[in-house]
């Protein structure tokens, strides 16, 4: 408002409304509170009148009208019916002229005892309302004091006139030197407090006053370029229609950038997310500036919901390296590699499954690189056939980093087998248990490799392949019989299986049975190792 502006520097004052924090300072500036000599006064006019009252309830006064208005009536008994006898005490002859003339100057000064006490009880209250009647600031023209800056010194004020009210509250029925006592203490810390707020606000308004007079000089100049700007806003509505244009049109040329990474993002996420109730509709870019972010359209079960609302950390997991792995692997990226850290967590083994899948597109145009302490994504590698290169690194005593290829199970068992089996001056007793142990694990690994390869190709769950290698794991037998005839349950037909495949592998099974439990026997040899090694890398290879 311009003409307000104006209205404002003709003041020169920077006044502003009457509630704005230079009127605040003003009234602040302005605070009174009651001076030495008016309490001086008022506690002084309450000690003497409570001084005169003292005095006389000492005395007859205290009683002295209704003395007098008893004699009154006594003596208007004698002028009625003369001398005789009392009738209160029947004293005969009581009631003569001569009591008559004493007993009307009795009630003469009874009444003016009486005279004396009344002016002495009123003086007491005309000093006592006086005293409760001295000016204080109010407590909501102190309150004001923080919205000025000064919230350090109003809660002083307001806690001496807190002190002030205390004492007039109490002031109605207390002793009147007592109430010039507390006036007299009360007053004291109310003026210190007072005075240095009143101090303080007429400091802090001397510095506004001095702030504002070159602000008004510079806004004397300003209200003219103001009114030129204001004639010149004609042509905003234009201004505007074309920034609305641009925007629009940017959105539009962000949306066609962004639709071919979004298709592939949710390919990929159709892929993580696979067997999951939770689908990515769609993905699209919203907002602005600072504003902006991806949002996305998520359904359960086909009902749209909120997408954080309900996905698990491992979908939320697979729904970030959806949106990452596009923006990562752009044409435009000088970066010809991509690095994920622990990307497994949380996940299910069939988003596992759909990690290697989605990882394997990446590394055609890509070297993906990726950290894991999960041993699960290098296991679904292997099963799937994905060409890869996994390397296991371990931390030595003293730090010392060993890097290593690591080895499938199979091979692992075997590796440490031969090792065991080169071994000089292994106990023979270490030797029948051990070597055969690790070759035992290695078949067994062999047939759960298979086992699990045949039965996720054809699309059995995840869980349930588990639980029934879990339930055949118990037995060497089983095992086998699981992975060569699908069936757990037809052990019998183990050593004829294996005799029609090659006639040594029934003595090696059987030497891996009765080895794995310590049985006695020849001590086992590197050939234990060998022959474990072709039965092993046989049923690996069952269909």
């Amino acid at each position: 408002d311009l003409d307000k502006v104006e209205r404002v520097l003709a003041g020169s004052t920077g006044q502003g409304q009457d509630e704005s924090a230079v009127g605040t300072l003003q009234r602040l500036a302005a605070l009174t509170a009651p001076t030495v000599e008016d309490v001086a006064r008022a506690a002084d006019r309450l000690r003497k009148a409570e001084e005169a009252q003292r005095k006389i309830a000492g005395t007859i006064a205290s009683r002295a009208r209704q003395l007098a208005d008893l004699l009154d009536k006594a003596l208007a008994f004698h002028d009625t019916h003369g001398d005789g006898g009392c009738p209160v005490c029947d004293r005969e002859g009581a009631l003569s002229k001569q009591w008559h003339e004493k007993k009307r100057k009795e009630a003469s000064a009874f009444r003016e005892a009486a005279t004396a006490a009344t002016a002495a009880g009123s003086e007491a209250e005309a000093a006592r309302k006086a005293a409760l009647a001295l000016a204080v600031p109010s407590p909501q023209a102190v309150e004001r004091a923080a919205s000025v800056g000064l919230d350090k010194l109003g809660p002083a004020a307001l806690q001496g006139l807190a002190d002030w009210q205390l004492v007039i509250s109490a002031g109605a029925g207390a002793e009147l030197s007592g109430l010039a006592r507390n006036l007299e203490m009360a007053s004291n810390g109310l003026r210190a407090k007072i005075e240095v707020l009143r101090d303080a606000a007429a400091v802090e308004l001397a510095k506004r006053e001095d702030r504002w007079r070159p602000l008004a000089v510079q806004l004397a100049s300003w209200v003219q370029v103001a009114r030129d700007a204001v004639r010149g806003n004609a042509g905003i509505p234009a201004i505007k229609s074309a920034e609305k244009w641009l925007k629009d049109t940017a959105g539009e040329l962000r949306d066609e950038r962004f639709a071919p990474i979004a298709d592939r993002a949710q390919a990929i996420c159709d892929d993580l997310l696979k067997g999951s109730n939770v689908k990515v509709a769609q993905i699209h870019l919203t907002g602005a500036a600072s504003q902006r972010r991806v949002d996305l359209d998520v359904t359960v079960d086909g009902v749209a919901t909120a997408a954080l609302g309900v996905m698990s950390q491992g979908e939320l997991n697979a729904l970030a390296l959806s949106l990452f792995i596009p923006r990562a692997t752009l044409e435009e990226s000088p970066f010809r590699f991509i690095v994920i850290d622990d990307p497994v967590q949380s996940m299910d083994p069939a988003r596992v499954d759909g990690l290697a899948r989605v990882l394997q597109k990446a590394a055609v145009s890509r070297q993906a690189v990726v950290f894991t302490h999960d041993d699960r994504l290098a296991e679904t590698v292997r099963r799937l056939g994905i060409p890869a290169t996994i390397i296991e690194v371990t931390r030595r005593e003293n730090s010392a980093v060993e890097v290593r290829r690591a080895l499938d199970p199979v091979s692992k068992y075997l590796a440490d087998a031969f090792a065991v089996a080169k071994t000089t001056g292994l106990p023979a007793q270490a030797a029948r248990r051990v070597i055969p142990g690790l070759c035992r694990f290695a078949v067994e690994a062999a047939c759960m490799e298979a086992d699990r390869r045949r039965r996720l190709a054809k699309g059995e769950n995840y869980a349930a392949v588990e639980e029934l290698l879990a339930d055949a794991s118990h037995g060497l037998t089983k095992l086998v019989a699981l992975t060569l005839f699908d069936d757990p349950d037809r052990g019998g037909d183990v050593l004829a299986s294996l005799r029609k495949a090659e006639p040594a592998f029934p003595d090696t099974f059987q030497m891996l049975n009765r080895g794995a439990h310590g049985a006695e026997g020849p001590v086992p040899t590197i050939d234990l190792a060998r022959s474990a090694e072709n039965l092993a890398l046989w049923m690996r290879g069952r269909p």
